[in-house]
Protein backbone atom coordinates (compact mmCIF):
# COMPACT_ATOMS: atom_id res chain seq x y z
CA UNK A 1 0.00 0.00 0.00
CA UNK A 2 1.62 3.34 -0.82
CA UNK A 3 1.34 6.38 1.71
CA UNK A 4 1.04 10.03 0.14
CA UNK A 5 3.76 12.53 1.63
CA UNK A 6 2.51 15.49 3.06
CA UNK A 7 4.02 17.96 1.06
CA UNK A 8 2.23 21.12 3.23
CA UNK A 9 3.58 19.86 6.74
CA UNK A 10 4.37 22.56 9.08
CA UNK A 11 8.20 23.23 9.80
CA UNK A 12 9.08 24.83 12.33
CA UNK A 13 12.40 26.20 11.22
CA UNK A 14 14.44 25.40 7.77
CA UNK A 15 17.82 24.36 8.56
CA UNK A 16 18.98 21.92 5.75
CA UNK A 17 21.21 24.42 4.47
CA UNK A 18 24.84 22.34 4.05
CA UNK A 19 25.16 19.44 1.98
CA UNK A 20 27.69 16.96 1.71
CA UNK A 21 27.51 14.78 -1.49
CA UNK A 22 29.12 11.25 -0.97
CA UNK A 23 29.31 9.75 -4.72
CA UNK A 24 29.45 12.61 -7.53
CA UNK A 25 27.89 9.98 -9.90
CA UNK A 26 24.75 10.68 -12.32
CA UNK A 27 21.93 11.03 -10.02
CA UNK A 28 23.54 13.88 -7.73
CA UNK A 29 24.12 15.54 -10.46
CA UNK A 30 20.61 14.99 -11.26
CA UNK A 31 19.46 15.80 -7.85
CA UNK A 32 21.34 19.17 -7.79
CA UNK A 33 20.31 20.12 -11.16
CA UNK A 34 16.57 19.54 -10.61
CA UNK A 35 17.00 21.19 -6.87
CA UNK A 36 19.03 24.09 -8.77
CA UNK A 37 16.03 24.57 -11.70
CA UNK A 38 13.54 25.40 -9.11
CA UNK A 39 16.12 27.82 -6.73
CA UNK A 40 16.30 25.16 -3.69
CA UNK A 41 20.00 24.53 -3.85
CA UNK A 42 21.85 24.40 -0.39
CA UNK A 43 24.29 27.11 0.86
CA UNK A 44 26.76 25.35 0.95
CA UNK A 45 27.78 21.60 -1.38
CA UNK A 46 30.68 19.56 -0.32
CA UNK A 47 31.21 16.73 -2.55
CA UNK A 48 33.71 13.80 -2.06
CA UNK A 49 34.33 10.76 -4.56
CA UNK A 50 36.96 8.76 -4.96
CA UNK A 51 37.25 9.94 -8.61
CA UNK A 52 38.42 13.42 -8.25
CA UNK A 53 37.51 14.80 -12.02
CA UNK A 54 34.29 13.28 -11.02
CA UNK A 55 33.49 15.17 -8.03
CA UNK A 56 35.21 18.43 -9.50
CA UNK A 57 32.47 18.15 -12.40
CA UNK A 58 29.76 19.06 -10.07
CA UNK A 59 31.09 22.69 -9.99
CA UNK A 60 29.36 22.67 -13.56
CA UNK A 61 26.09 23.09 -11.63
CA UNK A 62 26.81 24.47 -8.14
CA UNK A 63 30.12 26.39 -8.85
CA UNK A 64 30.68 27.35 -5.38
CA UNK A 65 30.84 23.50 -4.48
CA UNK A 66 33.83 22.36 -2.00
CA UNK A 67 35.64 19.94 -2.74
CA UNK A 68 36.75 17.64 0.01
CA UNK A 69 39.83 15.51 0.65
CA UNK A 70 37.78 12.41 2.46
CA UNK A 71 34.04 11.46 2.92
CA UNK A 72 34.37 12.11 6.96
CA UNK A 73 35.65 15.66 6.07
CA UNK A 74 32.80 16.39 3.36
CA UNK A 75 29.84 14.81 6.13
CA UNK A 76 31.47 16.54 9.24
CA UNK A 77 29.15 19.10 10.62
CA UNK A 78 26.53 18.58 7.77
CA UNK A 79 23.25 19.11 7.62
CA UNK A 80 22.04 16.22 5.62
CA UNK A 81 24.47 13.95 3.92
CA UNK A 82 23.42 12.29 0.52
CA UNK A 83 25.35 8.58 -0.18
CA UNK A 84 25.43 8.13 -3.30
CA UNK A 85 27.56 4.94 -3.67
CA UNK A 86 27.53 1.74 -4.71
CA UNK A 87 26.42 -1.18 -2.60
CA UNK A 88 30.02 -2.66 -2.47
CA UNK A 89 31.72 0.37 -1.23
CA UNK A 90 29.02 0.67 1.18
CA UNK A 91 30.45 -0.93 4.56
CA UNK A 92 33.83 1.02 4.29
CA UNK A 93 31.64 4.40 3.53
CA UNK A 94 29.52 3.55 6.26
CA UNK A 95 32.47 2.94 8.52
CA UNK A 96 34.41 5.86 7.75
CA UNK A 97 31.29 8.51 8.12
CA UNK A 98 30.15 6.51 11.12
CA UNK A 99 30.31 8.94 14.62
CA UNK A 100 31.35 11.59 12.12
CA UNK A 101 27.60 12.96 11.58
CA UNK A 102 26.22 15.64 13.57
CA UNK A 103 23.25 13.70 15.68
CA UNK A 104 20.06 16.11 14.13
CA UNK A 105 21.36 15.52 10.76
CA UNK A 106 19.83 13.94 7.93
CA UNK A 107 20.91 10.98 6.05
CA UNK A 108 20.03 10.54 2.45
CA UNK A 109 20.76 6.83 1.15
CA UNK A 110 20.67 6.57 -2.64
CA UNK A 111 22.18 3.26 -2.14
CA UNK A 112 20.32 0.09 -3.81
CA UNK A 113 20.02 -3.00 -2.13
CA UNK A 114 20.88 -2.01 1.02
CA UNK A 115 17.65 -1.25 3.46
CA UNK A 116 17.25 1.24 6.14
CA UNK A 117 17.19 -0.96 8.89
CA UNK A 118 20.72 -2.29 7.82
CA UNK A 119 21.62 1.57 7.35
CA UNK A 120 20.85 2.02 11.05
CA UNK A 121 23.34 -0.76 11.97
CA UNK A 122 25.99 0.22 10.11
CA UNK A 123 26.00 4.22 11.39
CA UNK A 124 25.88 2.86 14.82
CA UNK A 125 21.98 3.41 15.98
CA UNK A 126 21.94 6.90 13.51
CA UNK A 127 18.26 7.40 13.69
CA UNK A 128 17.71 10.39 10.86
CA UNK A 129 17.88 7.69 7.85
CA UNK A 130 16.08 8.18 4.80
CA UNK A 131 16.36 6.03 1.71
CA UNK A 132 14.97 7.89 -1.59
CA UNK A 133 15.12 6.06 -5.29
CA UNK A 134 15.05 8.89 -7.94
CA UNK A 135 14.40 8.87 -11.68
CA UNK A 136 16.35 10.52 -14.48
CA UNK A 137 13.10 13.07 -15.02
CA UNK A 138 14.08 14.67 -11.75
CA UNK A 139 16.18 16.80 -13.59
CA UNK A 140 13.38 18.19 -15.15
CA UNK A 141 11.16 18.40 -12.16
CA UNK A 142 9.24 15.55 -13.06
CA UNK A 143 10.52 12.41 -11.62
CA UNK A 144 8.71 10.05 -9.49
CA UNK A 145 11.01 9.28 -6.38
CA UNK A 146 9.63 6.83 -3.99
CA UNK A 147 10.49 7.31 -0.38
CA UNK A 148 10.82 5.62 2.95
CA UNK A 149 11.72 7.41 6.57
CA UNK A 150 12.97 5.37 9.68
CA UNK A 151 10.62 4.68 11.98
CA UNK A 152 12.40 7.46 14.15
CA UNK A 153 13.04 10.02 12.03
CA UNK A 154 12.90 13.17 13.50
CA UNK A 155 9.23 14.96 12.20
CA UNK A 156 10.49 18.29 11.45
CA UNK A 157 13.61 16.94 9.12
CA UNK A 158 11.06 15.03 7.59
CA UNK A 159 8.76 17.83 7.02
CA UNK A 160 11.61 19.99 5.42
CA UNK A 161 13.47 17.28 3.96
CA UNK A 162 9.95 16.72 1.60
CA UNK A 163 9.12 20.55 1.05
CA UNK A 164 13.06 20.29 -0.97
CA UNK A 165 12.97 17.32 -2.91
CA UNK A 166 9.18 17.56 -3.81
CA UNK A 167 10.09 20.18 -6.32
CA UNK A 168 12.01 17.23 -8.17
CA UNK A 169 8.70 15.52 -9.05
CA UNK A 170 6.60 13.49 -7.37
CA UNK A 171 7.26 12.01 -3.93
CA UNK A 172 5.48 9.19 -2.76
CA UNK A 173 6.25 7.19 0.73
CA UNK A 174 6.19 3.93 0.37
CA UNK A 175 7.46 0.88 2.27
CA UNK A 176 11.29 0.38 2.05
CA UNK A 177 10.67 -3.32 1.09
CA UNK A 178 9.20 -1.98 -2.13
CA UNK A 179 12.08 0.58 -3.07
CA UNK A 180 14.05 -2.05 -5.18
CA UNK A 181 10.42 -2.85 -7.34
CA UNK A 182 10.55 0.70 -7.41
CA UNK A 183 13.52 0.59 -8.93
CA UNK A 184 12.90 -1.76 -11.61
CA UNK A 185 9.70 -0.01 -12.89
CA UNK A 186 10.10 3.62 -12.26
CA UNK A 187 14.12 4.55 -12.33
CA UNK A 188 15.45 2.07 -14.68
CA UNK A 189 12.45 2.65 -17.07
CA UNK A 190 13.49 5.62 -18.29
CA UNK A 191 16.11 3.60 -20.45
CA UNK A 192 13.38 1.68 -21.59
CA UNK A 193 11.46 4.25 -23.17
CA UNK A 194 13.71 7.22 -23.89
CA UNK A 195 15.23 6.66 -27.38
CA UNK A 196 11.49 5.39 -28.33
CA UNK A 197 10.49 8.86 -27.63
CA UNK A 198 13.53 10.00 -29.24
CA UNK A 199 12.95 8.49 -32.57
CA UNK A 200 9.21 9.23 -32.31
CA UNK A 201 9.81 12.86 -31.99
CA UNK A 202 12.61 13.09 -34.89
CA UNK A 203 10.32 11.77 -37.23
CA UNK A 204 7.18 13.67 -36.29
CA UNK A 205 9.75 16.67 -37.60
CA UNK A 206 10.89 14.70 -40.53
CA UNK A 207 7.22 14.28 -41.56
CA UNK A 208 6.52 18.59 -41.36
CA UNK A 209 5.24 18.51 -37.66
CA UNK A 210 6.19 21.72 -35.94
CA UNK A 211 8.43 21.18 -33.18
CA UNK A 212 6.26 22.56 -30.23
CA UNK A 213 3.58 20.91 -31.85
CA UNK A 214 5.34 17.22 -32.08
CA UNK A 215 6.51 17.69 -28.03
CA UNK A 216 2.92 18.07 -27.15
CA UNK A 217 1.68 14.84 -29.00
CA UNK A 218 3.90 12.55 -28.07
CA UNK A 219 3.50 13.80 -24.36
CA UNK A 220 -0.05 13.68 -24.89
CA UNK A 221 0.34 10.26 -26.66
CA UNK A 222 2.46 8.58 -23.47
CA UNK A 223 -0.30 10.10 -21.34
CA UNK A 224 -3.14 8.72 -23.03
CA UNK A 225 -1.52 5.42 -23.78
CA UNK A 226 -0.70 4.87 -19.72
CA UNK A 227 -4.38 6.09 -18.93
CA UNK A 228 -5.78 3.19 -21.19
CA UNK A 229 -3.56 0.16 -21.12
CA UNK A 230 -3.91 0.67 -17.02
CA UNK A 231 -7.26 2.09 -16.30
CA UNK A 232 -10.38 -0.41 -16.03
CA UNK A 233 -10.98 -1.01 -19.31
CA UNK A 234 -7.05 -2.55 -19.67
CA UNK A 235 -8.07 -5.96 -20.95
CA UNK A 236 -9.63 -4.41 -23.67
CA UNK A 237 -7.08 -2.06 -24.89
CA UNK A 238 -6.40 -3.40 -28.06
CA UNK A 239 -9.76 -2.92 -28.99
CA UNK A 240 -9.53 0.76 -28.55
CA UNK A 241 -6.83 1.13 -30.98
CA UNK A 242 -8.68 2.90 -33.95
CA UNK A 243 -5.42 2.54 -36.28
CA UNK A 244 -5.95 -1.08 -37.68
CA UNK A 245 -2.68 -1.38 -38.71
CA UNK A 246 0.58 -2.07 -36.15
CA UNK A 247 3.43 -0.81 -37.89
CA UNK A 248 5.72 -3.19 -35.07
CA UNK A 249 4.01 -5.86 -34.49
CA UNK A 250 6.56 -8.00 -35.77
CA UNK A 251 8.73 -7.47 -33.11
CA UNK A 252 6.40 -7.03 -30.40
CA UNK A 253 6.59 -10.65 -28.82
CA UNK A 254 10.49 -10.29 -28.78
CA UNK A 255 10.12 -7.50 -26.80
CA UNK A 256 7.58 -8.78 -24.13
CA UNK A 257 9.74 -11.36 -23.90
CA UNK A 258 12.92 -9.44 -23.26
CA UNK A 259 11.28 -7.30 -20.64
CA UNK A 260 9.91 -10.43 -18.88
CA UNK A 261 12.90 -12.17 -18.87
CA UNK A 262 15.31 -9.03 -18.05
CA UNK A 263 13.59 -7.36 -15.92
CA UNK A 264 12.50 -9.98 -13.87
CA UNK A 265 16.67 -10.89 -13.66
CA UNK A 266 17.37 -6.99 -12.64
CA UNK A 267 14.37 -7.45 -9.66
CA UNK A 268 16.24 -10.53 -8.44
CA UNK A 269 19.54 -8.89 -8.09
CA UNK A 270 18.76 -6.29 -6.43
CA UNK A 271 16.30 -8.40 -3.94
CA UNK A 272 19.28 -11.40 -2.83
Amino acid sequence: MRMRANKNAAIKEVAMKTAAIIGAGRISRIILEGLKRKNEMFDEVRVYDVNREAAESIRGIVSSAIISESASDAASGADIVILAVHPPVFAETAHALSGVLKQDSVLLSLVPKIRISKTIEAFKGFRNVVRMNPNASSIVNSGYNPISFSSEFDSNKKAELIKRLSVLGDLPEIKDDLIEAYAVITAMGYTYFDYQFTEIFELAKEFGIDETDARTAILKLAEGTIKTVTGENRSQYEFLNLVPVRPLSGIEDSVKKEYQEKLRERFKMLTN
